[in-house]
C-alpha cells in the first residue's frame, strides 16, 4: 500500500521544468484543466521556466528532487532544436527520443532519479494546438483548418510553431504570439482530443497521473 505522504507533511506537489514560456502556458491553461477533473487538485502542479536554458536542468531538477515537499520532478522540453544533445544521427523518431530522455536522465543518483521523469514535447508543444485543430480554427475564423491526427509526427523540417507562424500571417497577418495567442488557444482546447492522436503526450500526461496517485 502506498503511502499517503500528505498526512506526514510531506510531498504534496509535482514540479514541471519547462522549456520556455509554451510550456508553462500549456501546463497552466490546458493539462491543469484535466489535472482538476481528475480529482488531483490537492496535489500541486508547478510548471518552472527555464527560459530555454537546458544547461541548468540537471542543477535544477536534482535540487527539486532532493526538496521532501516534491512528489517528483518532469521535464517537459522540445525534442526539436533538442540542445541536451546532436540527435542528427540518429534515425528514427522513437530513436531520437530515446537518446534525448538518456541525456536528460544524466547521471542523477538513484534515490534521487527515481523521483525523475524526463519527457518531451514532439517536436513542439504547438503540435497539441494543432492536434486540436478546433480552437484554432475558431480563433483564425477558418472552418477548413482540421484536427491533425499526426501532428507528432509533422516533418521536423517544417515545425509546428513554423506551420502556425504561416497560419497566422495568412488569416491575422502576423506570426503566431506565445502569450497573446498561445494562452487563448491552450484555454479553449479539447483535452481528449490532444490526447487520443499524441501518443507521447498522452504518456507524458499518463505519468504525471500515475505519481501523483501513487501517493494518494
Amino acid at each position: 500500500m502506498s503511502m499517503n505522504l500528505r498526512e506526514h507533511g510531506k510531498a504534496t506537489r509535482i514540479i514541471v521544468l519547462c522549456e520556455g514560456e509554451t510550456e508553462v502556458i500549456a501546463v497552466r491553461e490546458f493539462i491543469k484543466r484535466k489535472w482538476e477533473e481528475n480529482g488531483l487538485r490537492s496535489v500541486g502542479l508547478i510548471p518552472i521556466d527555464l527560459r530555454g536554458q537546458l544547461g541548468n536542468l540537471h542543477d535544477k531538477a536534482e535540487r527539486f528532487c532532493r526538496d521532501e515537499k516534491n512528489i517528483a520532478v518532469f521535464t517537459l522540453v522540445d525534442l526539436h532544436e533538442f540542445k541536451g544533445v546532436d540527435l542528427r544521427g540518429f534515425g528514427p523518431l522513437t530513436e531520437k527520443i530515446g537518446a534525448a530522455k538518456k541525456w536528460l536522465k544524466n547521471d542523477f543518483e538513484t534515490r534521487v532519479l527515481e523521483k525523475f521523469h524526463p519527457h518531451l514535447a514532439v517536436h513542439e508543444t504547438e503540435a497539441w494546438i494543432l492536434a486540436d485543430g478546433e480552437a484554432l480554427a475558431n480563433r483564425l475564423r477558418n472552418r477548413g483548418i482540421r484536427p491533425r491526427r499526426n501532428a507528432e509526427k509533422i516533418d521536423d523540417q517544417n515545425p509546428p510553431k513554423k506551420i502556425l507562424d504561416e497560419l497566422f500571417k495568412k488569416y491575422r497577418k502576423h506570426e503566431y504570439r506565445v502569450l497573446i495567442d498561445g494562452a487563448p488557444l491552450f484555454k479553449k482546447m479539447d483535452f481528449t482530443r490532444v490526447y487520443g492522436s499524441c501518443p507521447n503526450f498522452r504518456e507524458f500526461y499518463e505519468d504525471l497521473k500515475s505519481a501523483a496517485q501513487a501517493v494518494r
